[in-house]
């Protein structure tokens, strides 16, 4: 009976070691911000990731690691703007559907893709909307 026990967590930690994303997306991915107008530069915003908050100017890379559970979200805190907020975009990689090649290790690999996060790819480029506020001078 131990043996049986064994020998399933044993194959059970060998195909979960087989997640295809994890395998070939894991890691950070680099998004680059910039504002939808020309000649604003330096904009302030918030940047909320799975790996914190911080603040920074427009245009910005942003540095994160993808997750099911959090939008990586950019928000737009200068004084001369009207707030808003965006979130970067996702879609689901390639190599995720590759986990269907695993036979009926398939829904275990596909489910450590998704809790680890690492089924997304998020958008390499946005473009944050802005409002400039009249106290400011539109342009």
């Amino acid at each position: 009976m131990f043996k049986k026990i064994t020998y399933s967590f044993a194959i059970l930690a060998l195909l979960s070691a087989q997640a295809c994303s994890t395998v070939f997306n894991g890691g950070s991915q680099s998004i680059v911000a910039n504002s939808d107008s020309e000649g604003d530069e330096s904009i302030a915003v918030e940047v909320s990731t799975p790996n914190g908050s911080y603040r920074s100017k427009l245009p910005t890379t942003i540095v994160t690691s993808p997750s099911s559970f959090t939008d990586t979200q950019i928000s737009v805190t200068d004084k001369c703007y009207e707030e808003t907020s965006m979130s970067v975009g996702k879609s689901v990689t390639p190599s995720f559907w590759v986990n269907l090649l695993w036979g009926l290790a398939f829904p275990v690999a596909m489910g450590i893709d998704y809790l680890d996060g690492h089924m997304w790819k998020m958008d390499q480029q946005v473009i944050v909307p802005l409002n400039k506020l009249d106290k400011c001078g539109k342009k």
